[in-house]
């Protein structure tokens, strides 16, 4: 099954279907902006996360202090999106454990 792209110009893109069950964890995202005159942006880092290191929740703390700093955005939340265990690298964790 396949889509319109964004773009309108005729091509097709595969069609996201969520898995049986699955409900977005929303729950954690900041629903009140304290700064209504900027743009809430959420952030998501994808990678490996084999394993999650420090650095990787750095990460965030770093992106969250430039865009207070040097942009319009207010940070409503953030997601980490570890790749499935379908990725097959050498040493990946099993996803129950990133």
């Amino acid at each position: 099954m396949s889509a319109s792209s964004p773009e309108g110009d005729g091509t097709s893109s595969p069609r996201f279907n969520a898995p049986p069950n699955y409900a977005f964890p929303h729950h954690r995202l900041n629903l009140l902006q304290r700064h209504p005159e900027r743009q809430p942006i959420v952030l998501v880092a994808c990678g490996s996360f084999s394993p999650v290191t420090y650095l990787h929740l750095r990460m965030f703390e770093m992106a969250v202090d430039y865009a207070r700093q040097n942009t319009d955005f207010e940070v409503m939340g953030g997601y980490m999106s570890p790749v499935s265990d379908q990725y097959k690298k050498p040493g990946l964790l099993s996803a129950r454990h990133r």
